[in-house]
């Protein structure tokens, strides 16, 4: 499978079909130690924060959307926590990450505000209506 995966190695990143990113119990020390590798690992915001690892080792910042956020996707998201959300995409853009939150409400008032703030990855158990939702975002943005 080797030829479909990215991987890191002498040459950098190699950019390819899959990229296998562990979540959870992330091994980030081992793998910072490989000269070659095809696994990366879901950082967190205090990743984020130190920004000791590279991106060719934590691709994107992953968390809770409940941990930080109280918004459960109904009515509107508060400035609070609209600039929160902002200044957390612009910093882990700014070091070449991507943002994931992971139980999003599942509402399309959530998945508006995602698209408007240019969160990276949603989320959802409700494929066939987020298409929906994001193909009628990109017709009438």
């Amino acid at each position: 499978y080797r030829e479909m995966l990215t991987e890191y190695g002498s040459k950098g990143m190699q950019h390819r079909s899959v990229t296998v990113v562990i979540s959870g119990n992330r091994p980030t020390e081992t793998l910072a130690r490989e000269k070659l590798r095809y696994a990366f690992v879901d950082g967190r915001l205090s990743d984020m924060d130190k920004n000791e690892h590279p991106v060719s080792l934590i691709p994107w910042i992953s968390e809770s959307w409940r941990s930080h956020f109280n918004w459960n996707g109904r009515g509107e998201l508060t400035s609070t926590e609209k600039v929160k959300l902002n200044q957390w995409i612009k910093k882990a853009h700014t070091q070449g990450r991507k943002v994931r939150f992971w139980a999003t409400p599942e509402t399309v008032n959530f998945w508006k505000t995602a698209y408007e703030v240019k969160l990276d990855f949603i989320n959802t158990d409700k494929l066939k209506r987020l298409q929906q939702v994001l193909s009628d975002l990109q017709k009438n943005p």
